[in-house]
């Protein structure tokens, strides 16, 4: 899909090899490239940190960028400079092919030997797994690999997935006066299945981090559908929006930086245990979401309108 004009590395502002209009949510980058770039050689450079802070680095597809808005200040309050290097439907695992995204393959074969040669102080990688044994015994070698830096490594399970766009779902609770939950729109076997592999894998392991997301982002099964000022969670069925991303980064950050999450404090849950009166939702805060799902659902069950997502998405990066 080509780029509109306007979307120049001007004010794109973290690497993103995306491939559609969709991802330009988890723009936060200093550059960005299309396809065509990939085999021309990637340089990664403005993907890293320059500056005396630890260096702190995100690897993995759409589903690790998304805490990258909300984890990046959390981070530098604690002395870490955290950057991205990113491709839509692509996890962190060498040799990988995958078929949603050809290049896959080949921007892995070039992510991982500046991640090896750059040494970041903490390295999260995060993906829509799809755990299997195979991919796992696959991911074993890159993280052996990974592990030979001497970095601090966390894994972050699962995320939230649904069976229908967020907005759509929330429309819907809205309208007959629910609450801001959901269980059963999750894509729970799917969901299940991939942490069973991943946990089984990397759970208590002493050289990584395992961070089980979907049991701290959702501790009682059902998930928010909001973030804490109101707004959608996500903006489709699995993509958080900003205000998702500052929310649930609120409840992984002291998890990934805690040295074991096995003994880290269950307080940042709190705010999931909140009724949604308490969590901002109030009368006009409804109005206003209501507003905002008509936008985001416009167009398609399970995809946002790219006019309208380009228009709600711009500002804000052009403020960051």
């Amino acid at each position: 899909m080509a780029l509109p004009k306007a979307l120049t590395s001007a004010w794109l502002k973290p690497c993103l090899i995306f491939n559609t209009i969709q991802s330009l949510h988890f723009v936060l980058a200093n550059v960005f490239f299309e396809a065509r770039h990939i085999h021309e050689g990637i340089d990664f450079t403005p993907c890293l940190p320059k500056n005396n802070l630890k260096k702190a680095m995100i690897w993995g597809d759409s589903h690790a960028a998304q805490y990258y808005l909300g984890l990046k200040p959390l981070f530098e309050k604690h002395g870490y400079s955290l950057r991205l290097i990113s491709a839509s439907a692509c996890p962190p695992i060498e040799n990988i092919v995958v078929r949603a995204n050809p290049n896959c393959t080949e921007i892995n074969a070039q992510a991982l030997p500046e991640i090896l040669n750059y040494k970041p102080d903490l390295l999260i990688l995060g993906a829509n797994w799809g755990a299997s044994s195979e991919t796992m015994n696959l991911f074993e070698l890159t993280i052996q690999k990974l592990k030979k830096m001497g970095s601090k490594l966390v894994i972050l399970g699962e995320s939230p997935l649904y069976k229908r766009s967020v907005p759509i779902i929330l429309a819907e609770h809205i309208k007959s006066g629910g609450d801001m939950y959901s269980a059963a729109d999750l894509e729970q076997q799917f969901v299940d299945n991939s942490e069973t592999v991943l946990s089984g894998r990397f759970l208590g392991r002493e050289d990584i981090t395992y961070i089980p997301t979907m049991k701290l982002l959702c501790p009682t099964a059902a998930c928010s559908l909001v973030a804490d000022d109101g707004a959608p969670a996500q903006f489709n069925i699995a993509h958080l929006t900003d205000s998702g991303s500052k929310t649930f980064s609120k409840i992984l950050a002291p998890a990934i930086l805690e040295k074991s999450f096995e003994k880290r404090s269950s307080a940042p849950l709190h705010f999931l245990h909140q009724e949604p009166a308490q969590r901002g939702l109030s009368h006009s805060r409804r109005k206003s979401s209501v507003s905002l799902i008509r936008c985001l659902a416009s167009a398609q069950p399970n995809r946002v309108n790219p006019a309208n997502f380009y228009a709600t998405v711009r500002p804000h990066i052009d403020k960051d």
